[in-house]
């Protein structure tokens, strides 16, 4: 089930990358949506799983609940973007609205690929500077690619499921419809 699936991998991936808030976006259609929020309260990791809300470009940049600069080049160059120190760089990308409202030290945002874009994880962490190193990166970098792997799996399920409820859904509205074409009872 891919709520089990995407509370289980951001519990992960916030445990073993260093974050301390998460959000796993993923591609439906070519329109990506946040399905999932977590972040650390305490030792313990809070998943939230979210009813699939469209990330669409925001009246104002500064109304976005992500930051669209590092989400949209990460999904256009399907490459990790890291920022060490989001106070500190002097990049296009870490001037970003969202920044001003959600103070931030350490951001990755990192593609989720299998043959095409699945999704994106957004991790950050608001207290230590380059928290996402290039060791977690490697570790994050597994985590994605099995989690593309099993959200490929869990969908085909989910459409297997639905193809087979179709079916016997016409199955029994065909035996329904056969049983009243008898001519001698009509």
């Amino acid at each position: 089930e891919l709520e089990k699936l995407v509370g289980t991998l951001l519990q992960v991936v916030l445990e073993q990358g260093g974050a301390r808030k998460g959000q796993l976006l993923l591609a439906r259609e070519g329109q990506l949506s946040i399905e999932a929020e977590a972040s650390l309260d305490g030792e313990a990791v809070v998943t939230r799983i979210l009813p699939s809300l469209a990330l669409e470009p925001a009246s104002s940049p500064a109304d976005a609940p992500l930051p669209m600069s590092v989400v949209q080049y990460a999904r256009l160059t399907r490459q990790p973007v890291i920022i060490d120190d989001v106070s500190a760089a002097t990049s296009k990308l870490a001037s970003d609205p969202y920044f001003t409202r959600h103070p931030t030290r350490s951001v990755l945002c990192l593609p989720i690929v299998r043959h095409e874009l699945v999704g994106l994880l957004y991790l950050e962490n608001d207290l230590v500077a380059g928290a996402f190193t290039r060791d977690r990166l490697t570790a994050l970098s597994v985590i994605a690619a099995q989690a593309a792997i099993s959200i490929e799996n869990t969908r085909l399920l989910f459409e297997e499921r639905q193809a087979r409820q179709r079916s016997a859904f016409l199955a029994e509205a065909a035996a329904l419809l056969s049983e009243s074409l008898d001519f001698d009872e009509t």
